[in-house]
């Protein structure tokens, strides 16, 4: 990842190497937690990335959904199929013409 001092990243990076630091030194004070110290911390840092991450560092670290689903294809080899429907890119995986389809709207606002 990028550092820039004027971004959002510096802030990232340091929200999320704060919460890691601070589960370690409270860890002997605690009753319960992952078996292994290393688990409760790195979970504590995924915690904290995923919670204050936003969209474009997503994007930024973790590609657009486009890019992740013509990645995939080409690892499994598929040729990838997207349709523009009202706007938006549809992905498939597998036939478009199969009998049973699956829509998988992902994300948090997705209304049918």
């Amino acid at each position: 990842m990028r550092i820039n001092s004027n971004s959002g990243e510096t802030l990232l990076i340091e929200s999320t190497a704060l919460a890691s630091l601070t589960r370690l030194a409270t860890a002997p004070f605690r009753s319960t937690g992952p078996p292994a110290l290393y688990k409760d911390v790195f979970f504590a840092a995924i915690r904290e990335m995923l919670g204050s991450i936003t969209i474009s560092q997503s994007r930024y670290i973790f590609g657009t959904t486009t890019d992740v689903y013509r990645d995939f294809c080409k690892h499994q080899h598929l040729d990838p199929n997207t349709v523009e429907v009202g706007g938006a890119a549809s992905h498939w995986i597998g036939r478009d013409d199969a009998d049973i389809v699956i829509l998988y709207l992902h994300g948090e606002l997705s209304f049918v």
